[in-house]
């Protein structure tokens, strides 16, 4: 299903532009209004798309968005126009690259990216514990998805998202915790450089479920949620 994007696109919008290929979104991107349609079988049909609901061709730019991984691809034949001095699928003409409105891959970024500063603002309004939590919480579903070699798309979001979540967690809290987090953090890492290696490798794939595993369980019992009396 063909959307037209003007604000931060919703998981259920998401979902319905990931019926067409299932795995990534096809979009066109108008960088002057700042605004997209995605969830085409083709990029033309997006720029169609757009071009009807008003915007100048001069200013669409096709693209492809992987929402596992948090990638915008850059290939797409409507972004051959040698009249716009770009005779390739990616955009190379210095002109468009030098304008100031050259935002397309922020654009598309911007709307179809998560929302980390808006995460960011829910994470750290929880009490430490809590965080802690989060994390741990996180590190369980790597764990459990590492096991389905059809799951790397999610591992690698919940990859980031452990990352994330571990990096807010290291600036505050005290210099023992920051210390083992850091450990957590350097393998993450790792892993999220990696990945598209350690998956190929079954054994690497349960390793990584077992480390993150104990890791979720040693994160939990930091947070000492588990020791704190359950009031009605």
């Amino acid at each position: 299903m063909i959307l037209v994007i003007r604000a931060r696109a919703t998981k259920e919008q998401i979902d319905e532009m990931l019926e067409s290929w299932g795995v990534f979104i096809k979009l066109a991107v108008d960088i002057e209004q700042e605004i997209l349609a995605g969830g085409s079988q083709l990029h033309y049909e997006c720029e169609e798309v757009l071009l009807k609901a008003g915007s100048k061709q001069k200013d669409i730019w096709g693209a492809d968005w992987y929402p596992y991984t948090q990638e915008v691809g850059f290939e797409s034949i409507i972004n051959i126009r040698p009249s716009q001095n770009n005779r390739t699928m990616e955009i190379r003409s210095p002109e468009i690259r030098s304008s100031s409105s050259f935002n397309y891959a922020a654009v598309a970024r911007r709307i179809v990216m998560p929302d980390w500063r808006a995460i960011e603002t829910s994470f750290l309004r929880q009490p430490k514990a809590n965080r802690l939590g989060e994390l741990a919480a996180s590190l369980a579903r790597l764990s459990s998805r590492c096991q389905n070699p059809a799951n790397l798309g999610l591992v690698a979001a919940f990859t980031e998202e452990s990352l994330f979540f571990v990096g807010l967690i290291i600036q505050d809290t005290d210099i023992e915790k920051a210390g083992q987090l850091n450990q957590l953090q350097s393998h993450l890492r790792e892993w999220q450089q990696n990945w598209s290696n350690i998956w190929a490798n079954p054994t690497e794939r349960m390793n990584i479920a077992a480390f993150a595993s104990t890791w979720s369980e040693q994160v939990l019992g930091m947070s000492g949620l588990l020791s704190e009396s359950i009031t009605a």
